[in-house]
């Protein structure tokens, strides 16, 4: 790159900061719409709408949208309304079939009903966490309807379907990079964002770590020494915790990725819980693995929909609650 392609891009980096546009609702408080679409980033956002719900001079805007809706992946809405949030807008996106299409049209609902919500609502500032399409929805419907969109978790590295792709786009949609690294922001800055704009605050993620062990602490105080974790088939096997996401390949493929894992615990011994897989392409085929092992052997334990706090009840079994504070289902 020669100095007049270097003076360019500061040149068009230094336009576009100028043009961030700038708003305050009336009365001096800022609407903040909050996205969130999975149990995965609504977990680590917990603390994130706290702050946002204490702070004096800002006004939270709750939009769920994604697979929290879905039944499939445990409609993890009922999770945050058990929070006790309120919910200011559900914006329907994938309908869970496990097809790119899916995920096509899905951004597409999720773009507009987001940026219909945030016109009538008359927001501020649009909040997003990661690199999943529920997150580009709102960056897009932000930055399309002239809103600030402040992108928390961007600078990552997280090799899958196209997870860096969908992360840097947003990064580039967005005016307020809030990151979890110095690494992180030095991609960022790499990639031409003004370093002004660049903040390293850290994993919000942790927040909620410390309040669980604090919450084991407690409860253990009150109940002895006994240990109150997640217990195996046989009572005394060591437990396993298995998570697979899908990359992207087809079904097939991830299943017998999956059935391989599988296999490789019962040659150790270890008594299983699965947590199922997100909607990304080839969930399907992780589906299948971990309900065939569970037909075949009840030492399989599998969590639809758990992520952080997420929960569906067992018809047929309840399991003891976890140090973790999920309920694990048995398939």
């Amino acid at each position: 790159m020669d100095d007049g392609e270097v003076r360019r891009n500061a040149e068009t980096q230094k336009r576009r900061n100028a043009e961030t546009p700038r708003r305050r609702s009336a009365g001096g408080l800022r609407r903040v719409a909050v996205i969130t679409g999975s149990r995965a980033e609504y977990g680590l956002l917990r603390s994130t709408l706290a702050a946002i719900g204490k702070s004096p001079t800002l006004k939270l805007q709750l939009v769920v949208t994604g697979t929290h809706l879905l039944s499939k992946f445990g409609h993890t809405i009922d999770d945050v309304r058990r929070d006790g949030r309120r919910i200011d807008a559900r914006v329907p996106m994938q309908r869970g079939d496990d097809s790119p299409l899916d995920q096509a049209e899905g951004l597409a609902r999720g773009v507009a009903g987001i940026a219909r919500f945030l016109q009538r609502a008359r927001t501020d500032i649009v909040v997003v966490l990661g690199d999943r399409i529920e997150a580009l929805a709102g960056a897009l419907a932000g930055v399309t309807t002239g809103r600030l969109v402040a992108h928390v978790h961007g600078g990552d590295v997280a090799p899958g379907d196209f997870d860096d792709s969908l992360r840097h786009a947003i990064t580039k949609l967005a005016h307020l990079h809030l990151v979890a690294t110095e690494a992180a922001r030095d991609r960022i800055i790499r990639m031409g964002e003004n370093e002004v704009r660049v903040r390293v605050v850290g994993a919000p993620g942790l927040d909620r770590l410390k309040e669980i062990r604090s919450d084991v602490a407690t409860k253990r105080r009150g109940e002895g020494s006994r240990d109150q974790g997640i217990k195996g088939s046989s009572g005394r096997r060591p437990n396993a915790l298995i998570v697979q996401h899908p990359c992207g390949r087809a079904a097939a493929v991830e299943k017998r990725a999956m059935k391989m894992i599988l296999e490789a615990a019962d040659q150790e011994g270890l008594a299983v819980t699965c947590i199922y897989p997100n909607s990304d392409r080839g969930h399907r085929g992780i589906v299948e693995a971990i309900e065939g092992r569970g037909r075949r052997d009840e030492g399989t334990e599998s969590d639809e929909g758990a992520g952080h706090e997420n929960v569906k009840e067992s018809k047929r079994q309840k399991v003891k609650r976890g140090v973790a504070g999920q309920k694990p289902l048995r398939v």
